[in-house]
C-alpha cells in the first residue's frame, strides 16, 4: 500500500494504491449551461499545511482525443484510457465510477484519487463535468474537483465538498501549500446522495473561476495561472468514511 499526503506538489489526501491509483453506454448529452456574471476579486494566499514527500504519480493516458478545440468525454467506453481498477475505479454504463474507503487511522485528512485528464490543455479553457454521489456513510465529507498543474510547478486545486455545500481554492508550490479561498458555503450545490451537480472551472488569463450548476462564482486572480499544464480529476472522502462517486459528460472548451 502506498500513501499520499499533502506535499509541495501534492494534495491534502491519503491515496491508497492497493485500491486506487492516482488518483458502457451513455446517451446523456454533455452539460451545456448558461452562466451568470460574477464580480471579480483578488486574494492574497496565506501558507497552510506542512509539506511531505509525494510518493505517487498518476498514470497518464497515452492517447489524446480527436479535435483541436474541444474534448467531450461521455464515458461510453474507455477509448481515452482512463485509469481503472476492477470493482473500485471503472468506466461502465456511461459513467466513471469510484468506490472510496478511507480508514479512520492515518496522518492525512482524506483518501481518494487523482486522475490525469487525457487532453492537451491550453492556457485558457472552460471545463465542466457531471458528478453524482451514489452512496456515502453518515456525515461523510465527499469532495470532488480539479487539480491544475502549471508549468512553473504550481498546483492549483478547485474542490467542491458536495455533501457539505462548500467549495475552496488552494495552491501548492515547491515551497509550501497556500489557501487562496478557504471553505466557503454556497447554495448552488445540491448536497443529497443521488443528486447530480455540474461542477467546473474556467481559466482565462490570470483569472480562475469556479463553475457550479450553471453559475459562475467570483473568480480569483493569480499571475502564475497564465502558464499551461495538465489537469487532473480529484475525488476524495474524509477519514473514517466511505463513498461511491460517479463522473459523467466531461467537457473541455478552449476559450480565447
Amino acid at each position: 500500500m502506498k500513501i499520499r499526503s499533502w506535499s509541495p506538489l501534492g494534495a491534502l489526501v491519503c491515496l491508497t494504491l492497493t485500491n486506487f491509483a492516482c488518483s458502457p453506454d451513455s446517451s446523456t448529452q454533455s452539460p451545456t449551461v448558461p452562466m451568470t456574471t460574477p464580480d471579480t476579486f483578488t486574494v492574497t494566499a496565506t501558507a497552510i499545511f506542512e509539506s511531505a514527500t509525494d510518493t505517487v504519480t498518476p498514470v497518464p493516458a497515452p492517447t489524446l482525443p480527436e479535435g483541436p478545440m474541444t474534448f467531450d468525454e461521455p464515458f461510453i467506453d474507455n477509448r481515452n484510457n482512463w485509469y481503472t481498477n476492477p470493482t473500485l475505479v471503472e468506466v461502465f454504463a456511461g459513467v466513471y465510477n469510484h468506490v472510496l474507503d478511507c480508514p479512520a487511522a492515518g496522518y492525512s485528512t482524506h483518501c481518494g484519487n487523482f486522475i490525469k485528464i487525457p487532453f492537451a490543455f491550453p492556457r485558457s479553457f472552460r471545463m465542466q463535468m457531471e458528478t453524482t454521489i451514489t452512496s456515502a456513510s453518515t456525515n461523510a465529507g465527499v469532495m470532488v474537483g480539479f487539480q491544475l498543474r502549471r508549468s512553473d510547478d504550481s498546483y492549483y486545486y478547485v474542490n467542491y465538498v458536495i455533501t457539505k455545500g462548500l467549495y475552496e481554492i488552494s495552491r501548492v508550490t515547491q515551497t509550501g501549500a497556500f489557501t487562496i479561498l478557504s471553505e466557503t458555503p454556497t447554495d448552488f450545490i445540491a448536497q443529497g446522495v443521488g443528486e447530480t451537480n455540474v461542477v467546473g472551472i474556467e481559466i482565462k488569463g490570470a483569472d480562475l473561476m469556479p463553475l457550479l450548476n450553471g453559475n459562475q462564482i467570483s473568480p480569483v486572480q493569480d499571475g502564475n495561472i497564465r502558464t499551461a499544464g495538465d489537469s487532473y480529476l480529484v475525488v476524495l472522502v474524509e477519514r473514517g468514511h466511505t463513498a461511491e462517486v460517479q463522473f459523467d459528460n466531461l467537457v473541455v472548451e478552449i476559450i480565447e
